[in-house]
């Protein structure tokens, strides 16, 4: 059951082992950390031998599937995480061209800022299409409901796809992907099963009303040059942290009037430098974009992404971005200055088997720094590219984009 304070519009979501978590005043979940966490609780998930029932029982009853209505299944949604962001405004693009959304049970909230209200208030209505946009999971990709067509929504981070979620594919009449490099990982895998599951190419985006283009200025001397690193979990490997601090002391060994910013939900880095500052906990969209305001470049040396919103995102706002050649960000590498990286067996830590089996990218720290250092001694010709990039990504990179792209598999 969904719930909604009367002081404010966050909200409380009752779990699957009747209890809440509650997000009225200022609290928040702390179990998105993993896929495991995000779909305990939601849609009868069996886990380590405890079957946990769907979290909605006074869903209405229903005469058949509503051909109109297009239902949505995140076990997460919310601004303060990848997927329920990205989730949020794909759902109110898809409205905007006219198809309905009914929100399907069984999700959290990453935080207490939600741009989707309106829609989870609604009275739930099954429809004749489902998306599911998690990664692939047995219970949860598949149709709700019989004569209902199911599309799984999802993306991976290195080389090779975890074999636990072959036995899945099946069950979905398609499978929806957001980057090229995901899309081929997905091809691949259902050749080598000999399945035949449709693999579609869906990108996401930016909205752009969240991030409004500002020129930034730098004057050596009169103010510090602030590099500014973004993630979830700024502990999390996949995320370049280190890297980033090892690329900034190489650009500026022994200069003071400079600092690295590292904005993140959770987590901690090992570094003792008074250049280094650490901003953690949840934000909403006018924090985050707060934080892009004052920084004068983006450090994103990640050694992959099933697509890369947060350098996306930077780059609307006029952040110059430096940003990992690889994976999923290649698809607009046209808008940041690459890092160039190598392959290394990948340390993605996956909970469904012992250890990772693909390679990831490893950025090269020298080729960071120096790309660090050129911007700092060059930032009004840094700037100048940052605009038109800027005005490239409001031209190409909407959730319009996503929302056609969906509804043109469903009308296929």
């Amino acid at each position: 059951m969904v719930s909604f304070t009367s002081q404010s519009p966050t909200l409380s979501v009752a779990r699957g082992d009747g209890t809440y978590i509650d997000f009225a005043n200022g609290k928040h979940a702390t179990e998105n950390a993993d896929d495991q966490a995000v779909l305990r609780g939601t849609e009868g998930v069996i886990e380590d031998g405890r079957y946990y029932p769907p979290i909605v029982k006074d869903e209405p009853k229903a005469t058949g599937l509503n051909p109109d209505v297009l239902n949505w299944y995140s076990p997460v949604l919310g601004v303060a995480d990848g997927y329920g962001s990205s989730a949020e405004q794909m759902m109110l693009a898809i409205e905007k061209l006219g198809k309905r959304v009914s929100v399907a049970p069984g999700f959290n909230l990453s935080s207490g800022q939600t741009h989707v209200k309106e829609i989870i208030e609604r009275s739930f209505v099954r429809g004749k299409d489902r998306i599911v946009y998690c990664p692939p999971h047995e219970v949860a990709w598949k149709p709700a409901y019989p004569g209902q067509r199911a599309f799984g929504f999802s993306m991976w981070e290195d080389s090779i796809l975890p074999q636990a979620w072959d036995h899945v594919y099946p069950n979905v009449s398609a499978i929806l992907a957001p980057s090229t490099f995901c899309v081929n990982l997905f091809k691949e895998r259902i050749e080598q099963l000999g399945l035949k599951t449709p693999i579609h190419y869906v990108p996401l985006g930016v909205n752009h009303e969240l991030y409004p283009y500002r020129q930034r200025t730098f004057h050596k001397g009169n103010e510090p040059f602030i590099v500014l690193h973004c993630s979830t979990a700024v502990d999390e490997e996949r995320k370049g942290g280190l890297i980033a601090y090892e690329a900034f002391c190489r650009a500026f060994p022994g200069k003071e009037n400079v600092q690295l910013v590292f904005r993140c939900r959770q987590g901690k880095l090992p570094i003792s430098d008074p250049r280094v500052v650490f901003d953690s906990g949840v934000a909403t969209d006018d924090e985050k974009l707060a934080q892009m305001y004052k920084a004068h470049v983006l450090l994103y040396p990640s050694y992959g992404e099933g697509f890369g919103l947060i350098p996306l995102e930077a780059i609307a706002s006029g952040l110059p971005a430096i940003v990992s050649a690889n994976t999923g960000m290649n698809d607009y590498r046209d808008l940041f200055e690459p890092i160039q990286c190598d392959p290394e067996r990948s340390g993605i830590a996956v909970y469904f088997q012992r250890e990772s089996r693909g390679d990831w990218m490893k950025p090269r720290i020298e080729d960071a720094a120096n790309t660090l250092r050129w911007m700092h001694e060059n930032y009004s010709a840094t700037q100048s590219r940052s605009a038109k990039t800027a005005k490239a990504v409001r031209s190409s990179w909407g959730y319009d984009r996503s929302a056609r792209a969906i509804l043109d598999i469903l009308e296929g």
